[in-house]
């Protein structure tokens, strides 16, 4: 039985999560710096996360925090659909003072940095089923090497 055999997450679910991820990319933001951008990559229990603070004059790497992964896992749950599934990248970028802008791949393999193991795949091909037609055709050679 998949873990989300029955969507949990409306709109309201949804912004509330949206606004637990941006309230996580706000208290890691410096204050000396406009934005905070995050790539989260996600598959099974393996995610990746690049998060990246922007100002006039220059950029800077910063760390994923506990409160941003469990956030953006929460939403990846809350944006499972039975058909489509949900998404394996989202890119957020957050604006002072406050403006969150959003962007979802349900469909590209994630740009990896680290390869996550095939168990990875499957575990989220199980968490979250998709139908033969929705299921990208990276992922369908994933699940049948493994």
């Amino acid at each position: 039985m998949a873990e989300n055999e029955t969507p949990s997450g409306g709109l309201l679910d949804q912004r509330e999560a949206l606004v637990a991820v941006a309230r996580a990319m706000w208290d890691v933001l410096p204050d000396e710096y406009d934005s905070v951008t995050c790539t989260a990559m996600v598959m099974g229990g393996f995610g990746e996360y690049q998060q990246q603070a922007h100002g006039t004059e220059d950029s800077k790497v910063i760390g994923a925090s506990y409160p941003l992964i469990k956030a953006v896992t929460e939403l990846r749950r809350i944006m499972y659909h039975p058909k489509t599934g949900t998404w394996y990248t989202a890119t957020f970028r957050l604006v002072r003072p406050g403006q969150l802008e959003t962007h979802f791949d349900y469909d590209g393999e994630p740009e990896w940095t680290m390869q996550p193991s095939d168990d990875s795949y499957r575990q989220d091909a199980e968490a979250f089923p998709r139908a033969p037609e929705h299921t990208p055709d990276w992922m369908r050679a994933k699940l049948q090497s493994s």
